[in-house]
């Protein structure tokens, strides 16, 4: 597993000539429509990001010289990210057919889980929608429907922050695993199953009519759809 921290969308990045890269907290003084424009910019530069780490990982996996020689399986390489990291694995998706899946977690703009742009198409390669959101605007149900392969899951219960390990750090006086433990293993679950069929071809059932999982939803996209409620 390879994680990207893109360059003044986090706390702080040293780059590679010894400066440090803050977060770029001026960007929430801008107008909306600034700052919309603004996102949308920085999402081409983490697209951009997410391409040159992967021809990062090639010339690793070729290079006579380190370790990792030959031990990279780069045909079987999905890209994933939570809020507008999922949107960056979307775009990376369609901007790279190499890539073999796409994950969103709770990432939604204009364009859903897909794009910031309104009028974007969906990638092409398998993709899944873990989110909060049990209701989404028709044009995208229509966007799903048009999917070679593609999930939505739902995790009743859920929050944004959910899709990450905040809410697991935070203390908990009860002895017994508490929501964000339940979520959390839900939403594992659910990744892993996608990207074993995605990746390695194996099915499972937990994509299919006969899996069943307590506190989610889960609508499949192929060139028919099915839905399943639980």
């Amino acid at each position: 597993m390879v994680g990207l921290n893109h360059p003044y969308d986090v706390a702080a990045v040293e780059l590679s000539n010894g400066e440090v890269a803050p977060y770029d907290k001026d960007q929430w003084s801008l107008k909306p429509s600034a700052h919309q424009a603004y996102t949308a910019q920085r999402m081409k530069v983490r697209t951009a990001d997410v391409l040159f780490a992967f021809e990062q990982l090639e010339i690793l996996n070729s290079s006579a010289d380190n370790s990792f020689r030959g031990s990279l399986d780069l045909e079987s390489v999905a890209v994933a990210g939570h809020s507008l990291g999922g949107i960056t694995a979307s775009e990376a998706c369609k901007a790279d057919t190499r890539f073999r899946a796409c994950l969103n977690l709770d990432g939604l703009q204009r364009g859903g889980p897909f794009s910031m742009d309104e009028t974007a198409i969906p990638p092409e390669q398998p993709f899944m929608f873990i989110t909060k959101e049990s209701e989404l605007h028709p044009m995208l149900i229509e966007r799903f429907e048009s999917m070679p392969e593609g999930y939505w899951v739902v995790v009743h219960g859920a929050s944004h922050a959910s899709f990450t390990d905040g809410p697991l750090l935070q203390p908990s006086l009860s002895p017994s695993p508490n929501q964000a433990d339940q979520i959390m293993v839900l939403i594992q679950k659910y990744t892993v199953a996608f990207l074993d069929k995605a990746l390695k071809g194996q099915p499972g059932t937990l994509l299919a009519q006969s899996g069943h999982e307590p506190g989610v939803s889960l609508e499949v996209y192929h060139l028919t759809k099915s839905t399943l409620h639980k």
